[in-house]
């Protein structure tokens, strides 16, 4: 099965790989759960990149699979990750694994693996594609109702970020039940990133009725096509109200921005042509004024689109894309992106 965790739902019901927090730099936090795992089987492949800021002394957790508490995870055996006394440890309940100081400031690859060979299970940690611990794992186990912290709730948290979290549950062919992401109420990417294609990068818990979407948006070329930018939805491009909240792409040098508006799901607004090159602002947002709902759009602090919807609603469990799976990414970078509700 797939999964990703920090981020979305995949519904792959097979072997395969779940990506839990994308490829963008994201601030390890005590108590953050980033994803529910039904079932951990006993095969599986836990992947991420961990870039740290600074070394101090005490016991600072990174990511934790955990089914109960802090004490029990470590004697199930349950991956663990920390960082104590100038090395990174990783758990099993054969051995502990030391690591020497990775790089400040330097992104490093970290694989913690446990697959079955030769009707063995063997655990084995790789640094940077290399190997650096493997050993036979005679007390395996199937683990239910899994949760996913960087970082846990026991723990201060190493000072650092990590990105590319990724997992591979589970033997090739076998059916497990989907990872689900922790949903969030409100969404900050400031890194510059290069806009891709099927980038979810968040669930929103809610998009409520006021709200406010903002990004900068660098363009390096223009294409006849539609290209996408980003997209809220509840899961499809445009089959039901609220797949399209909002839906921004670019046709022919132009800013396109779909809503569900006075029940026409796929209400849209076209800019004029829009410059490459530049930074431009765009800010997407609606508000209640006088006890009614307007839509708005905005483009480098000018409002360009503005409609009454009679019918604006809230929206739960909101797949947040920069670059979605239906389109073609533009070409081009986004960063600054801000969602958050107007309470």
């Amino acid at each position: 099965m797939r999964v990703i965790l920090g981020v979305v739902l995949l519904s792959v019901v097979t072997h395969g790989l779940d990506l839990l927090i994308r490829d963008y730099k994201t601030r390890l936090k005590q108590r953050e759960l980033v994803a529910r795992i039904p079932i951990l089987a006993k095969s599986y492949k836990i992947s991420f990149d961990i870039n740290p800021n600074s070394y101090s002394l005490g016991s600072n957790n990174i990511l934790h699979f955990s089914v109960s508490n802090n004490v029990h995870d470590l004697q199930l055996g349950i991956p663990i990750l920390w960082y104590g006394d100038d090395k990174f440890v990783i758990r099993n309940l054969e051995k502990q694994v030391f690591l020497n100081k990775f790089p400040l400031n330097e992104w490093t690859n970290i694989v913690i693996s446990q697959q079955l060979n030769d009707g063995k299970y063997v655990f084995t940690v790789n640094v940077n594609g290399k190997n650096a611990f493997s050993i036979e794992n005679k007390n395996t186990d199937v683990f239910e109702n899994v949760v996913v912290y960087a970082s846990n709730p026991w723990n201060l948290p190493f000072d650092g970020s990590i990105k590319k979290l990724t997992l591979e549950n589970g033997e090739p062919g076998e059916h497990l039940p989907p990872a689900v992401l922790n949903p969030k109420d409100f969404v900050l990417n400031i890194d510059k990133e290069i806009l891709k294609n099927d980038n979810l990068v968040a669930v929103l818990s809610k998009l409520q009725k006021s709200f406010i979407i903002s990004f900068d948006l660098k363009l390096n070329s223009f294409s006849n096509d539609i290209r996408s930018v980003i997209h809220l939805t509840l899961g499809e491009d445009n089959v039901r109200y609220g797949d399209r909240i909002p839906g921004v792409w670019i046709s022919k040098q132009k800013l396109q921005v779909a809503f569900a508006i006075n029940g026409n799901k796929n209400n849209l607004f076209e800019s004029k042509p829009l410059p490459l090159d530049v930074w431009i602002n765009v800010d997407i947002r609606q508000q209640a004024e006088l006890g009614s709902n307007y839509f708005y759009v905005y483009i480098n602090d000018k409002i360009v689109y503005e409609k009454l919807n009679g019918k604006a609603k809230l929206f739960t469990n909101v797949n947040v894309y920069v670059g979605d799976p239906w389109y073609e990414a533009q070409d081009g970078s986004i960063q600054n992106l801000r969602v958050f509700n107007i309470c």
